[in-house]
């Protein structure tokens, strides 16, 4: 008798703890080149899985190819941030973040570089216009809200 109700609450904690388990989801992915005046490489990108979370709320995360002004490499950079529908603009902000040499700062040592980046878009093309500021810092040197704006361009993801 111990037996069967050991089994009777093993399968009872079974159908109540089963349902309980880890969600699996997945986003679309849209990815976006950035420009901006006077640009001579190719464009920035931007590549990000975007969740709809109900009632015109996204949640964005991927990664972003941002270009170093000093040596003209890429450096990645890891993206995440919101949309929201807001008078028939798609608003998006983006936190950007990198350990890599930031290129506006003298030295040769790793820096930590963040990007806030603010994108309004056309709802049915993705595209539109982008202004971004970028703080970073190599130990001893800071460099705080250096600007750029441009234009954002939805493309195909490569």
């Amino acid at each position: 008798m111990k037996a069967l109700r050991l089994i009777v609450l093993l399968l009872a904690g079974v159908l109540v703890i089963g349902p309980l388990g880890l969600a699996e989801c997945s986003a679309l992915e849209y990815c976006w080149n950035l420009s901006y005046p006077g640009m001579i490489t190719p464009p920035e990108s931007i590549r990000v899985g975007v969740l709809d979370i109900g009632n015109g709320h996204y949640v964005l995360a991927g990664s972003a190819k941002i270009i170093s002004v000093i040596d003209g490499k890429y450096n990645t950079f890891v993206v995440n941030g919101n949309a929201e529908m807001v008078d028939n603009v798609l608003e998006v902000s983006l936190h950007m973040a990198s350990r890599n040499k930031i290129s506006l700062l003298p030295g040769d040592s790793d820096g930590l570089g963040s990007i806030m980046i603010f994108m309004r878009l056309n709802p049915v093309t993705l595209s539109g216009d982008y202004a971004r500021t970028l703080d970073g810092t190599n130990g001893p040197l800071q460099l705080k809200g250096t600007f750029f704006d441009g234009t954002v361009t939805s493309g195909p993801c490569k």
